[in-house]
């Protein structure tokens, strides 16, 4: 499949992963994060934010004409992410490579 191929699959909650990847990437699979809301009380446990960056988080605010709205939760969006074989998980930016190949195949 192509990289179009690949990215609905991916929006189908699919993984997908080329199979010219070799070596290190040879079990390495793409997927794409579940947007999710992550409420106040989870963002003081979470361990993947640094403590000193969670009071700054909590205390985002804008102002409009009729309010001060306050941020308790963050949200993930849409993202890529690349599985490798140690189950490290990090985003995903396709190359020109991954770009213009046809040898995309849905994982199972």
């Amino acid at each position: 499949m192509n990289i179009g191929e690949a990215m609905t699959a991916l929006k189908e909650g699919k993984a997908v992963a080329r199979s010219s990847w070799s070596g290190w990437k040879s079990r390495a699979f793409l997927y794409m994060q579940i947007p999710n809301f992550v409420d106040k009380e989870m963002i003081m446990k979470m361990k993947s934010i640094p403590e000193t960056i969670k009071p700054m988080l909590l205390s985002r605010n804008f102002a409009d004409s009729n309010n001060l709205v306050y941020y308790d939760e963050i949200v993930f969006r849409d993202q890529i992410v690349i599985v490798y074989p140690n189950n490290m998980i990090t985003n995903w930016h396709p190359t020109n490579e991954d770009l213009l190949a046809e040898d995309w195949n849905e994982v199972k």
